[in-house]
């Protein structure tokens, strides 16, 4: 199961990257041909809908890695059950946040697909990316439960 979760992360982490360097070579391209007098039409839409893209695909290998912004002045000072308890409290703080989530991004593509909204200069259907968002998001939750899982049973050895 977690070899599984590990490369799906890893799936994730690649997609990621192809999208970063697409983001960087049209904010070069667009730089190069706005200085020759030939912008492209849609550019910032495009690096809208990439970042977009890329938030998603980034977001559950960096959970993964426990990338994300830790705070652990105190943690000098407490047992290890303490430390246990609120790793757990966290991950289960967490986990139904991105859950609550997750949720109303699968709702906001499913409205977006039904009204057809479409993006104002290329006309590119919002809908599509905002899966993909869910789907990064819905990943995330799923390395947050295994995780989850993973401090119960080490916890449990010690």
């Amino acid at each position: 199961m977690l070899t599984f979760i590990r490369k799906l992360n890893l799936l994730a982490c690649r997609i990621g990257s192809i999208v970063l360097v697409l983001m960087l070579l049209l904010t070069v391209l667009n730089m190069f041909l706005t200085f020759m007098g030939y912008p492209i039409k849609g550019a910032f839409e495009l690096l809208g809908f990439l970042g977009a893209l890329l938030g998603g695909m980034a977001i559950s290998p960096t959970q993964a890695q426990k990338g994300h912004i830790r705070v652990n002045l105190l943690d000098s000072f407490w047992s290890k059950k303490t430390k246990y308890i609120l790793e757990v409290i966290s991950l289960i703080l967490s986990l139904a946040f991105f859950v609550i989530l997750d949720w109303q991004i699968f709702r906001l593509a499913l409205d977006l697909r039904e009204w057809e909204e479409l993006s104002q200069t290329l006309n590119i259907a919002f809908y599509p990316v905002v899966f993909v968002l869910g789907l990064g998001i819905a990943l995330c939750c799923i390395t947050l439960f295994s995780q989850l899982i993973n401090c119960k049973n080490h916890f449990l050895k010690n």
